[in-house]
């Protein structure tokens, strides 16, 4: 929505857009991390941290825990499931900048968002089928879908959205395993998130959001 003093961009994000964050499998976790990361070995840290987290194990201390009693102020795993998104926060080697995702400029000076964990894992994801109109390219790659087959599905979805299962039968011939994980709409479950940026006396918009 555009306003004389900026644009405001509403957005209704379905769940099923996102890797289900108890239920991922790690294979899944590692994928998507070094999608957004574009850091193997960190990602594979991560992997770890997360998993520990959400495994239980009561009776001793694991490495993670050891690490985080360490800190002040101190504090152990859940070794549960997360109960919300953002405890993400406070698993070793997770940025606010990682979770929250984080902006570029492209050659034209436009600013362009990276998405973060937020935009891609969630406690009310999906462990299976995911929305092919909302997932973030990393979590398309995360699913298994080849970079020519992401590119395409966003240059589709860019122009209009996917509307009828049929449009997906080619996506599920090429795109392998990750193919078949594709779905339009999944639960019942949303996020409304909306952002805005103010215009600069020279009409130009500001780089905050």
């Amino acid at each position: 929505m555009n306003f004389p003093t900026g644009v405001a961009n509403v957005e209704i994000i379905p769940e099923t857009a996102k890797l289900g964050l108890n239920s991922a499998r790690p294979d899944d976790i590692f994928h998507l991390l070094t999608a957004v990361t574009q850091d193997p070995a960190r990602a594979q840290d991560i992997t770890a941290a997360i998993v520990d987290w959400r495994t239980g194990n009561p009776n001793a201390l694991t490495l993670f825990d050891q690490y985080y009693l360490s800190l002040t102020p101190s504090f152990r795993a859940r070794h549960a499931s997360f109960e919300q998104t953002e405890e993400l926060l406070l698993v070793r080697g997770v940025t606010s900048d990682l979770f929250y995702g984080s902006a570029t400029h492209d050659e034209s000076g436009r600013l362009i968002p990276q998405p973060g964990l937020r935009d891609c894992l969630s406690v009310y994801g999906s462990d299976s089928m995911i929305d092919i109109n909302h997932a973030e390219a990393p979590v398309l790659a995360a699913v298994g879908l080849p970079p020519d087959v992401i590119t395409q599905i966003i240059a589709h979805r860019n122009v209009a959205p996917y509307r009828r299962h049929e449009e997906l039968n080619p996506l599920i011939q090429f795109g392998g395993t990750g193919g078949r994980r594709l779905t339009i709409g999944g639960n019942s479950i949303f996020t409304f998130r909306s952002t805005g940026r103010l215009r600069l006396p020279d009409g130009r918009l500001s780089d905050m959001s």
